[in-house]
């Protein structure tokens, strides 16, 4: 009778069996709890330090299957470029995993849609409603939007033209307030850097313990969240028709939506300048458009290095 060979005891020997390349990917993010990012940050070999680093801190390292570790590193290298062309335009991403205790993956399904500086995306909902985000925003839809009841995520800001269900709100969080509707026009404004804002162009929206109608608005300021009644709707939601509206804005205050609108970085080398008032209404473009702009509305000289515009008086 034949021999049986024992079972190799150096799993090392063992050939993994392979990962596609966007599980790898996945498993990195969930792991570092990092969400989608641009493929200069996925420098292959710090991201692997990384995650080793963080594994052997809390004794979880498997260090029978090193081998494995070579497949995310190359996977990595091979295919930053391509993750980053992917991630550089308007985008829908699935949100892949999280790891459950001992590092099994179960499912937090959810779709992003993302823009850039300087671009816009118009989406449609699987309940019809109709999204217009704007620039460097990120929405988050969970994939069973729409089968018990319909709420998304908001970091940015963005136009949503609900469609109406019955018995099945539509809701947004974002900037850690939470609108509520059930069909009607409004746009809510929840970037990191800006205040929360909810403008409704059409029917009625709940925030917090007020409600909303056509033309009113509801910022939150520093003393809380403020109502304003017939506000310049039709302005905020300019972004939906590719025009930014700026009304009586100091310079310096507007430098955050111009630097957003046209992916730019524009620099004051004359500081007074921050303190002129403009009132402005522009199309899309890029940073030599608004170069040519600056130049024409503050009467000064504009020195441009790529993205990064110089003002002086």
């Amino acid at each position: 009778m034949n021999d049986v060979p024992p079972p190799p005891t150096d799993l090392s020997a063992i050939p993994p069996a392979p990962l596609p390349d966007d599980r790898v990917h996945a498993l990195l993010a969930a792991r570092l709890g990092r969400g989608p990012v641009a493929a200069s940050e996925w420098d292959g070999p710090a991201r692997y330090a990384e995650l080793e680093a963080r594994l052997r801190a809390n004794g979880t390292w498997p260090d029978p299957v090193r081998p494995r570790a070579s497949r995310v590193r190359a996977a990595l290298s091979r295919h930053a470029t391509a993750l980053g062309a992917a991630l550089a335009t308007a985008v829908v991403l699935a949100l892949g995993l999280r790891f459950a205790p001992h590092g099994v993956p179960a499912p937090m399904p959810a779709t992003v849609y993302a823009t850039v500086p300087g671009q816009r995306a118009e989406i449609t909902l699987v309940d019809g409603t109709r999204v217009v985000l704007n620039v460097g925003s990120r929405m988050e839809v969970p994939r069973d939007f729409g089968e018990r009841d319909r709420q998304v995520r908001l970091r940015g800001e963005a136009y949503f033209h609900v469609a109406h269900a019955a018995g099945a709100p539509f809701v947004v969080d974002g900037a850690g307030a939470r609108v509520r509707v059930l069909g009607t026009e409004f746009a809510v404004r929840a970037y990191d850097s800006a205040g929360f804002r909810v403008a409704v162009r059409s029917g009625r929206v709940a925030v917090g313990r007020m409600t909303l109608s056509a033309s009113d608005v509801a910022v939150r300021t520093a003393d809380g969240m403020q109502w304003r009644r017939h506000a310049d709707v039709d302005g905020m939601l300019g972004f939906t028709t590719g025009h930014l509206v700026l009304t009586d804005v100091r310079l310096r205050d507007a430098l955050v939506e111009l630097n957003r609108w046209y992916d730019a970085d524009v620099r004051l080398a004359t500081p007074s300048l921050g303190d002129e008032r403009i009132n402005v209404v522009v199309p899309s473009g890029s940073a030599s458009d608004l170069s040519v702009l600056l130049q024409s509305l503050l009467n000064a000289r504009v020195a441009r290095a790529g993205r990064v515009l110089t003002i002086t008086k």
